[in-house]
């Protein structure tokens, strides 16, 4: 074997002929390569706690339905999610490509592809793509794979990533949380606007000295300090409403935001120059009172090392919203069904593995389901095996741990008591909302805005230019609908 591919290697004429090509498996999962008397070759693998044994001959067998996945780049869930689905189903093989390079070119070639009924089976790729492909009734709706079960155990922030209106057109697979954390005592800030956060900044800028709104893993200058104040919730603030179709950017809140990402960003504008900050220092920060907020974005196992890290001195607030103060929850991919495939039915289960139980479990790091959190994730346990460390001592013998199978854990940082942080995990992301962007607005304010940022135009001639050209895209926007 090399890799995936077994060969035939003649020794006697020097001769080396290929076999057969293994989806999902290599050389390092297999463990065994023999013949039999009826001239079969047997060869055996170990993934986990699965065994694969294939028996290769020269017979004829049975037709093999070809899926094509694409992916917009490697994806590595859903592409042993493929494997293990192509080697549990006899017949089926689902092939995972990638997009030679992720930009528009590329993507309005796949574009072409589908409605010309070429195009490949399923479709990875981000919600800006997603919404382009709908509007050219590109991809199906999903709706009828919507169970009792999806709607129970999986985020509803991840479902409503994948919906357009009321309709599920992709299946996103994996989710960060993403969420503020306070100093206790530091302020009052919980529910919250980005008005009053400035504000609230001002006074402990005052008390403390502070220069950073937010402790990051790298510093802001204005564009990036805006889009993590409003940029990134645009269609969720007060100068966006989806609802009528309005917006309204000619307002002091706006200017106010847009002095204060100019006067307390880190960097300057295009400067070449930015620094990189470690967990440990992005705590510092907000520990030595340099910075107001600490953003804490990841899955369950990074969520548990900050919040060990932070012990009970701080607090956890959400983004604000038109609605409520929230957590996010962020999705960046789904996946989407050509609405010319002619395998919709093999398609529509493979979907359904995606998001199921069993594939979330072996595969997957940034868990989606609430049940697999609840039940895989296990306090700490003198009887667990975390592995063979020889003569030295186990080093997560005291820690909580994600389980895998009997044979696999991740290990997870706790309490000093050995629980876990997965019931407070859940409830953030139980209550979170999804992060959709509107990008076309984002995109309009990001081109925009850089001319205040530049000292080319007042906030005032900024304001009007978005408000005139957002106001255009909602009115376009309103008419499709």
């Amino acid at each position: 074997m090399n890799g995936s591919k077994l060969y035939l290697w003649d020794v006697y004429k020097g001769d080396i002929n290929y076999l057969y090509s293994f989806v999902g498996l290599d050389t390092y999962s297999c463990v065994g390569i023999c013949g039999n008397a009826n001239g079969e070759i047997i060869v055996c693998f170990e993934e986990g706690e699965d065994a694969f044994l294939y028996r290769l001959n020269d017979k004829e067998h049975q037709e093999t339905k070809t899926l094509v996945l694409i992916q917009e780049f490697y994806d590595s869930y859903t592409a042993f999610c493929a494997a293990d689905y192509s080697r549990t189903h006899p017949g089926v093989n689902i092939v995972v490509e990638q997009l030679e390079t992720n930009d528009e070119y590329n993507k309005n070639i796949l574009l072409n592809q589908i409605k010309e009924g070429n195009g490949p089976d399923l479709i990875w790729t981000d919600k800006e793509t997603i919404n382009s492909l709908k509007n050219a009734g590109a991809i199906s709706s999903l709706n009828d794979l919507i169970s009792s079960d999806m709607e129970k155990n999986i985020f509803s922030g991840v479902l409503d990533f994948g919906k357009i209106g009321t309709e599920l057109y992709a299946l996103p697979c994996e989710a960060l949380l993403k969420v503020l954390m306070i100093k206790k005592g530091s302020s009052d800030l919980d529910d919250w606007n980005v008005q009053e956060a400035i504000n609230e900044f001002g006074t402990w800028n005052k008390r403390s000295g502070g220069k950073k709104f937010f402790s990051t893993s790298y510093s802001l200058d204005p564009l990036k300090l805006f889009n993590m104040l409003c940029g990134m919730q645009i269609e969720q603030s007060i100068y966006v409403d989806l609802e009528t179709m309005k917006c309204d950017f000619q307002r002091q809140e706006f200017y106010d935001l847009l002095d204060f990402c100019l006067e307390y960003s880190e960097t300057e504008l295009n400067s070449n120059h930015y620094n990189t900050y470690s967990t440990d220092e992005i705590i510092s920060q907000v520990d030595n009172g340099e910075a107001f907020l600490l953003i804490l974005e990841g899955n369950l196992i990074h969520y548990s090392t900050v919040r060990k890290k932070l012990g009970e001195e701080y607090k956890t607030i959400g983004y604000p919203t038109k609605d409520k103060v929230s957590c996010l929850v962020e999705c960046y991919h789904g996946v989407a069904l050509n609405t010319l495939s002619d395998n919709q039915e093999i398609a529509k289960d493979f979907l359904e593995m995606l998001v199921s139980k069993e594939y979330q479990i072996k595969y997957s790091y940034n868990w989606i389901r609430k049940d697999v959190l609840q039940e895989q994730v296990k306090d700490a346990s003198e009887n667990h095996d975390h592995g063979d460390y020889g003569d030295y001592d186990d080093p997560y013998k005291d820690s909580p741990f994600f389980e895998i199978n009997s044979h696999a854990s991740i290990p997870l940082e706790g309490r000093e008591d050995g629980t876990s942080y997965v019931d407070e995990y859940i409830q953030l992301m139980d209550e979170g909302i999804s992060n959709q962007v509107e990008y076309a607005i984002q995109n309009i304010l990001f081109e925009e805005i850089q001319a205040f940022f530049l000292n080319e135009k007042t906030a005032q001639e900024v304001a009007a230019i978005i408000q005139n050209r957002v106001q255009i895209y909602l009115d376009e926007k309103g008419c499709e609908l």
